[in-house]
């Protein structure tokens, strides 16, 4: 299976209702998922693990002072490891400090974090020499993955001005 990520943008009063759905809550964002307006919901194929990495400490957790870390990631994650998937939400309030802390975000300061994912960040990494980004660096991968950060930066900035929630479905 190919991992990918879907942001849903929904209304507070939906989010509210997400959120205390319990154990039905992976089908009703898949529900959510199928039936949203093309407008309503943007797709990242693996790009955003790369964008993740780029706007956090380099892995893929969500903890540290990189905040724009969340515009990808969600906050709040829900884990469904038997469907391999992860839903987390962001209130709007959270998605319009994020749609205004990535629009400062220059591509040159991208590009930079972009062309580091490969260096070894544990004592084990640079013992082992390997690199904690599985995929080749390349200048056509970078601008492809400043591509899918545009779209997701553009699709957060439509949520801010409509006060709108998201969602956030990875698939791994």
């Amino acid at each position: 299976m190919t991992s990918c990520a879907s942001y849903i943008r929904v209304s507070a009063e939906c989010l509210k209702q997400l959120q205390s759905a319990g154990p039905s809550l992976i089908e009703l964002v898949d529900e959510l998922h199928a039936r949203s307006a093309d407008d309503q919901i943007v797709y990242l194929d693996q790009a955003w693990d790369a964008v993740a990495r780029c706007l956090g400490d380099g892995s893929l957790k969500s903890s540290g002072n990189r905040d724009l870390v969340h515009m990808v990631l969600g906050e709040n994650s829900i884990d469904f490891p038997r469907r391999c998937q992860t839903i987390s939400f962001l209130s709007p309030d959270r998605v319009q400090v994020l749609s205004t802390q990535s629009s400062v975000l220059a591509m040159s300061q991208l590009r930079d974090r972009y062309f580091s994912l490969d260096k070894p960040q544990t004592w084990w990494q640079m013992l082992l020499r390997i690199s904690p980004y599985e995929f080749p660096i390349s200048e056509e991968d970078w601008l492809y993955t400043w591509d899918q950060f545009e779209l997701l930066r553009e699709f957060f900035r439509t949520a801010s001005d409509e006060s709108q929630a998201i969602v956030v479905k990875i698939t791994y």
